[in-house]
Formats: structure tokens, C-alpha cells, sequence
């Protein structure tokens, strides 16, 4: 993988010193990304629905889809999310260090009203009202390794600058850990000049998830022709715990060494709530061909960040461990607001029928720009370095970030009348400019009754991302990290018609 692109961003990003304390690219690509597949049906065929219908998945794809109940449903589903994460330094002979988090989430809730007017032209009137999950945040990972830098010489770096961040280098000063002799404004730590090994590791636990309540329309014109749209009103939530640890357990002197050891902890949460329009239609052409487009609104939230980090330092003089109290910073609090990129859907679906063998094969194409992701600082700041980093972040949006074709496709078998077999497929490029493609395959079982049916779907997919816990101005010398991620999905939904 392209790794040097994705670590040059997040390194754009770590620049924010502000009160903007981390909104930036990695928030704007998390919140703009998802799965159009909440119900275990849609999740078996790879997310690839977009000119078919009778599911509340619909309602996150083309709510035209919709249109084609005949009955009345209640649908509930729940999954469980599996994130394997193999992290290591890249550049050191260190063990790859793995880690797993699952979570168990309500994926569905809804109901969809059915109504046949009293209309010779439309066939059906259909309401549906549903929370549909769009996106998982969980994931944790872990590495660890040895060498001659230190989260320290970028504070002292950041100090040299006239850089002070309450939330960061402030907390160092107020340790010890960087600090004046002669009050020359010219800061000192213990480890510089000494290219001395430097243990340190890192636990990153991100929780969380995003849904969106959606209610919507669609009627189905003279069987010619599906027409629907729905509003979403997506709300999210985030949670960020990052654990910094060095020691200098790697020293054969140690107690030589004013350098002990050293934690930086930073919490973050975020919470949210939005709103978005999608219109789509179904046209079908014949009684098997069917040609799906959906048109989906740029996502407005409004962002909500509260967070705050506390920094603890113990070093050696003439031999005596010290260890003073750690520095706490202030409770941070940001109110921003996200727009996310508009996106357009393109279907093709055909439902075949050769004797034994039924059922349907759907390709969707989604195009979306993830340069037309804009973030608002100034909205309710009084900060006027807000202004410049606003500018500064959507510049970096628009240069780093690029539009993709995600392209999606699956098949339903029918066997035997009642039971139902799916396989998906997904191409997904990264929103990174010039980064690699990632994938997923999916596969799905279901029992459809007349009055009741049960799916069950899972989902394989894997991605590999950067990640800087600190930089510098001479970006050789950046503690690159790199995690590689196995992601399983399982879904299990039932239905009950009415």
C-alpha cells in the first residue's frame, strides 16, 4: 500500500495547534463513510440493492425500493462487529502487535406501512419509518518498539516555535519534562544530544457508531416505474482513548539517565446530529430488467467535541526517582459544523427465472467527492485563529482527499420456494489521493414465509491505514505506524409481515 500519501496528510493534520483541537481530515472521511447495508438480506448481496426493493434497506439507498411492498412489515435486526488490528513501526524489527475488538449493535428497527390507492395508475402508496445503522467506529490497536526519538523533541520543537497548546507541550512544561534554564526561552529536555534507545508504546480504543432515523415515500407508477425519497436525520457518536507510554527500560544505565518515564493521555468525544434528503427511481424495463438511480444530499451535522489530556513525567536527580503530580489540562469543548459530499447511484438489476433457478443479480455504481467535505470552525467562535485553520483544513480536504467509484455487486438464489442463498462483492477505492483500492466480500442465508422470514449475512473486508502519534518538522525523523485491519461483520434480521 501507498503509505507515504496517508502519513503526509495526518501530518498536515497534527499541525492544528488551535482550539480546533481535532477536527481535520481523518473526521471528515469518518463521517463520510459507511455501509449501505444494515439489514443482513442487503448485507449478504455486498450492499448491491439499488434497483431492487422490498427491503428497509431501501430507505439508505433508493427509497424507491420501497414502492414495492405489497404488505406491511416490521423489521429488526442486530450485528456483531469484529475488528482485527495488526499494528507495527515501520523502519524497526519489532513484533506485530494484534488486537481484537467485537460490539454487539441494534442494525434496524422499522416499519413499513403498505396502501394500494384508490388509483388505477398507482399500484402502491407505501410509508416506512425505520433507524438504520450506517457506520461502526470500534476499533482498537496497539504497538510498541525502540528508538532514538521521543514524543518530547516535538514539544520542544513546538516550543522553539512560540507553539503552546494547553492540551500538549503546555502540560510538558508544567512536568518538567521541557523546560528554561536561564528563563532564554529556550527549552530543554532530558534526552537531547544523548541518542539514547527510548522504549514506547501505544493503546488506541475507538468506540462508537452512527445511525440514521429515516422516514420515507414511494409509490409504484402503472408497474413501469418506482419513485420515492426519504429524510435522514443521522445522529453519531465517537469516543477516542489514546495511551502514550515511554520508559527508558532499554537503557543498560538507566539510573544514569535523567529520563524515567513518561504517559500522555488524550480523551476525546464527539456527538452529533444532522440531516439529508435522498430521491431515487426504479425503471423497469420489461418484467426482468430493472435500471435504479438515487440521488443523496450532502449530509449537514452539527458536531459537538469535548476532550481533555493529562500528562505524567518521572525522572532521575542525583540518582532520586521524582514524580510530581501529573499536568491536567482543561476540559476542552468545540462546536463545529460538517458538510459531507452529495452522492449519485447508479443501478442495473435483473431478475431471472429459468425454471428451477430464480432470482436476481444487482450492480450498483456510487459516485461520491470527498473534496466537497467542508468543515466550519467560525460558526460560534470567537478564536480568530479559527478562521485560518478552517481555511487551512478544507485546503488540505481538497488537496488530499479525491473522488471515487465504489462499485458494488450480488446475486440472490431462491431454493426450494422458501430459502434464499447471496453472495456480494465490493470494491471500495480509499478517499486518499493516489492510495490502493480496498475490498469486501459478503455472503448471506434466508427463509422467507408468508407472513415471517429470518436472513442471516456476513461480511469480510480489510483495510490498512497510517497513523503518526508525533511529528516533526524534518518528517524522517516521524514515528510512522502502520495498522492493518481484518473487519467482520455478522447480521441477523427478522421480518414480520402484516
Amino acid at each position: 500500500m501507498k503509505l507515504h500519501n496517508l502519513y503526509i496528510l495526518i501530518l498536515l493534520n497534527s499541525m492544528l495547534l488551535s482550539s480546533a483541537y481535532s477536527q481535520g481530515i481523518t473526521e471528515a472521511v469518518r463521517y463520510s463513510s459507511g455501509f449501505n447495508s444494515p439489514t443482513a438480506r442487503v448485507l449478504g448481496v455486498g450492499g448491491a440493492f439499488g434497483a431492487m426493493g422490498g427491503d428497509i434497506s431501501s430507505l439508505n439507498i433508493n427509497p424507491a425500493g420501497i414502492g414495492d411492498y405489497n404488505k406491511g412489515e416490521f423489521v429488526f435486526g442486530t450485528s456483531i462487529n469484529n475488528v482485527s488490528s495488526d499494528a507495527f513501526i515501520v523502519g524497526l524489527e519489532s513484533d506485530n502487535q494484534k488486537k481484537n475488538s467485537s460490539r454487539f449493535l441494534v442494525d434496524n428497527l422499522g416499519f413499513v406501512f403498505a396502501k394500494r390507492p384508490n388509483s388505477s395508475s398507482w399500484l402502491t402508496s407505501n410509508f416506512a419509518i425505520g433507524y438504520l445503522k450506517t457506520a461502526s467506529f470500534n476499533e482498537d490497536f496497539y504497538y510498541e518498539g525502540i528508538n532514538q526519538t521521543s514524543i518530547l523533541s516535538q514539544f520542544q520543537e513546538q516550543a522553539f516555535d512560540g507553539n503552546f497548546s494547553e492540551f500538549g507541550n503546555q502540560l510538558a512544561v508544567e512536568t518538567g519534562a521541557i523546560y528554561e534554564i536561564n528563563g532564554d526561552n529556550y527549552y530543554h529536555t532530558d534526552i537531547e544530544g544523548r541518542n539514547l534507545p527510548i522504549f514506547k508504546s501505544q493503546n488506541v480504543e475507538r468506540r462508537g457508531s452512527s445511525g440514521e432515523l429515516a422516514f420515507g415515500w414511494a409509490g409504484n407508477y402503472r408497474n413501469n416505474v418506482n419513485f420515492g425519497l426519504s429524510l435522514g436525520i443521522p445522529i453519531l457518536s465517537f469516543e477516542e482513548t489514546k495511551i502514550y507510554e515511554e520508559n527508558n527500560d532499554a537503557i543498560d544505565i538507566a539510573n544514569q539517565f535523567e529520563f524515567s518515564d513518561l504517559s500522555y493521555i488524550e480523551k476525546l468525544e464527539t456527538s452529533g446530529v444532522g440531516f439529508n434528503i435522498k430521491l431515487g427511481a426504479v425503471v423497469k424495463a420489461g418484467s426482468n430488467l430493472r435500471f435504479g438511480v438515487a440521488f443523496h444530499s450532502p449530509t449537514w451535522y452539527s458536531l459537538n467535541d469535548d476532550y481533555y489530556a493529562t500528562f505524567d513525567y518521572s525522572y532521575y536527580d542525583s540518582g532520586n526517582l521524582v514524580n510530581d503530580d501529573p499536568a491536567k489540562s482543561p476540559d476542552g469543548h468545540f462546536k463545529y459544523s460538517l458538510s459531507t459530499p452529495w452522492k449519485a447511484i447508479g443501478s442495473v438489476g435483473y431478475l431471472f427465472n429459468f425454471g428451477s433457478l430464480k432470482g436476481f443479480a444487482n450492480v450498483d455504481f456510487e459516485y461520491l467527492d470527498y473534496r466537497n467535505n467542508h468543515i466550519g470552525y467560525i460558526d460560534d467562535s470567537e478564536n480568530p485563529d479559527d478562521l485560518y485553520n478552517e481555511l487551512l483544513v478544507n485546503n488540505q480536504i481538497d488537496d488530499q482527499l479525491d473522488k471515487v467509484l465504489n462499485v458494488r455487486m450480488g446475486t440472490e438464489l431462491v431454493i426450494a420456494d422458501f430459502y434464499r442463498a447471496r453472495l456480494g462483492y465490493e470494491i471500495l477505492p480509499s478517499p486518499f489521493y493516489d492510495d490502493v483500492n480496498n475490498s469486501a466480500f459478503s455472503a448471506g442465508l434466508g427463509y422467507r414465509g408468508d407472513g415471517f422470514y429470518i436472513d442471516l449475512g456476513l461480511r469480510f473486508g480489510s483495510k490498512s491505514s497510517g497513523y503518526l502519534p508525533y511529528t516533526f518538522k524534518n518528517s524522517d525523523d516521524d514515528l510512522l505506524v502502520n495498522v492493518d485491519q481484518n473487519q467482520t461483520k455478522g447480521n441477523l434480521t427478522v421480518g414480520f409481515k402484516f
